[in-house]
């Protein structure tokens, strides 16, 4: 369970894709993504939350929530959940910490 070769691999997709736009340059926070990867490694069911560094939640724009599920869909190195050789759907989470739109560091490190 989990992504193929782990956070880094995610973080070369997040650099590669990811880019600050004006509409949400001064952001600074955690964005946490969260979906459902099925048991045929596909991810779904996306939600967004946004935190600041005390983790109350706060607003952040929507641009930037879209832009962060748009890439987290490109990933396709999912490992889906198996356990006593039966394949289970479970819950993914991604928390991007950022500064001035800046992605500081991607949580859980895998």
């Amino acid at each position: 369970m989990g992504y193929q070769g782990y956070t880094p691999a995610i973080q070369e997709i997040f650099d590669l894709y990811f880019s600050k736009k004006p509409e949400y340059r001064h952001y600074s926070g955690y964005v946490m993504v969260r979906f459902v990867l099925t048991c045929k490694d596909e991810a779904g069911m996306f939600r967004t939350e946004a935190f600041d560094d005390s983790f109350r939640e706060i607003d952040c724009p929507e641009t930037l929530r879209n832009d962060l599920i748009a890439i987290v869909k490109k990933l396709k190195g999912w490992k889906h959940a198996v356990y006593e050789q039966n394949d289970f759907d479970i819950y993914m989470c991604l928390t991007f910490k950022m500064s001035k739109a800046k992605i500081l560091q991607i949580l859980p490190l895998l």
